[in-house]
């Protein structure tokens, strides 16, 4: 006779989460736009950012193995969002040597990245890491895609191109 109503008061109170909570990094969730591993994507895959404001486009592998070097080409639409600035993620364990390089071609819509394992010939990573963040500053208002063009390119140890099964795309969203 109690239950009855003291049920009804507790699913009564409960409000549900309307949120989004899913994971960039999850093989299912990429699985489920056509993404697989070893893949790029952005993380997250939409922005939301002020005009006038900066934000981080942070670029991540997934599933990669005996990932030594990386090429990206990101490109984007240089009338909505100008590179700031670019700076290697935490794809290397910590001590080692690496080197990381950006090149703006603001002209032409794209940014070059190169990065490396400097030294030992076995140094590899494997898994899902952060290779690079980007910084862009938005100028216009309205939605512009990042996209990895066709030149990026993976390598293992000995210089061997590595395949990509899955390019992810950015969104940002300037108001």
């Amino acid at each position: 006779k109690y239950i009855s109503p003291l049920f009804i008061l507790l699913v009564g109170c409960v409000e549900l989460p309307t949120e989004s909570f899913t994971n960039p990094l999850d093989a299912e969730e990429q699985a489920s736009k056509g993404i697989e591993p070893p893949a790029l994507i952005f993380m997250p895959d939409t922005m939301n950012v002020n005009v006038g404001n900066p934000v981080t486009a942070r670029v991540f592998i997934m599933g990669s193995e005996n990932l030594r070097g990386v090429h990206l080409r990101i490109g984007y639409d240089a009338a909505a969002l100008a590179v700031s600035s670019a700076e290697i993620g935490d794809y290397f364990p910590a001590g080692a040597q690496s080197i990381f390089v950006y090149e703006d071609h603001s002209t032409e819509g794209y940014v070059d990245i190169y990065t490396s394992y400097v030294g030992s010939d076995s140094l590899s990573t494997n898994g899902n890491a952060n290779l690079a963040n980007v910084v862009f500053n938005s100028t216009l208002a309205g939605e512009t895609k990042l996209e990895f063009k066709a030149e990026t390119e993976l390598v293992d140890p000995v210089d061997s191109p590595i395949s990509i099964n899955g390019l992810g795309v950015g969104v940002v969203n300037a108001q």
